[in-house]
């Protein structure tokens, strides 16, 4: 079970919070961290992670998109570029 200290305004009322990084693949490369929530892909709202997942479906491994996420109540934006699935164990 996971748990997040999530700081973000109640005016946020959709996105996926990110709840896993793997060293060295492209989210850790990116910066993002365990409990950021992205709000945004290339300028379109994420509604939530089943929307963000259909999102990153539409792309290959290479393109770069860009992030929107919030982090400790403070937007911030990063770029990232996709490449293979995280390997379930």
């Amino acid at each position: 079970m996971y748990y997040y200290n999530i700081k973000i305004s109640d005016d946020v009322t959709f996105g996926a919070v990110v709840a896993y990084i793997e060293d060295k693949k492209p989210a850790d490369k990116a910066k993002l961290k365990v409990g950021d929530v992205i709000v945004s892909m290339d300028g379109e709202k994420v509604e939530d992670v089943s929307h963000f997942k259909y999102m990153i479906y539409k792309h290959k491994i290479g393109d770069k998109v860009r992030l929107k996420y919030y982090r400790d109540n403070k937007l911030n934006e990063t770029t990232i570029e996709l490449s293979e699935a995280i390997k379930s164990e």
